[in-house]
């Protein structure tokens, strides 16, 4: 049972695997490797990185966990919404009209507000190359949301299982992998309500 949860997880992984996982390979020939079985397979075997994997359990996937098989860009929705919370502290002091007006574009308008609402992370600033002053351009300010809110959610997953939050890492850029001193900023109650509004089935290691 263990090695087929195992083999699901490895699965998924390979078909979202960033290139950056493996420096050796084309991206154009990690992308085309990912569509096919056969190509995965050869996948797990090019980076050591599958081999992170190993350690998960039956329980990690049950209930509402067995959404991390599917592929992560059915997700977008829910890494706004993280990295938007994460930086809500900083975002609540933007009040100049051009960088509200970007905020609110790129989070939208009914996203921003409920982003306000929250406490957002502690006080430890954030993670990554995250300066006093928000990229004045939208795709700049959605790859700062996307990096906090991927950081957060692999901090998170690894509080729960190791190999959950080493699946969701293979599928971002290599250089946004944790560190092993980087802990979640988010309580994990705001991070389960989070995970609630954008993800079908109960939350929880239980079925």
């Amino acid at each position: 049972m263990a090695s087929n949860v195992r083999f699901e997880l490895q699965v998924a992984a390979m078909s979202d695997l960033h290139p950056s996982w493996a420096p050796s390979l084309a991206p154009e020939l990690v992308q085309a490797a990912r569509e096919r079985a056969i190509g995965r397979h050869w996948l797990a075997r090019q980076i050591t990185a599958s081999e992170l994997l190993g350690n998960v359990t039956p329980i990690s996937l049950s209930g509402g966990w067995r959404w991390l098989l599917k592929p992560l860009s059915e997700f977008s929705d829910l890494l706004l919404d993280l990295g938007g919370i994460v930086l809500a502290p900083r975002l609540r002091m933007v009040v100049e009209r051009k960088p509200l007006a970007l905020l609110r574009e790129v989070l939208g308008e009914a996203r921003y507000q409920r982003v306000l609402k929250h406490g957002g992370g502690s006080a430890t600033p954030p993670v990554g190359d995250v300066s006093a002053v928000l990229p004045d351009d939208a795709e700049d300010l959605r790859e700062v949301l996307r990096r906090q809110a991927a950081i957060e959610l692999q901090a998170q997953l690894q509080g729960i299982d190791r190999g959950l939050s080493e699946r969701v890492a293979l599928a971002l850029p290599r250089d946004w992998a944790l560190t092993p001193s980087t802990a979640a900023r988010l309580d994990a109650a705001v991070f389960e309500a989070v995970l609630r509004t954008r993800v079908d089935g109960s939350l929880g290691a239980s079925a």
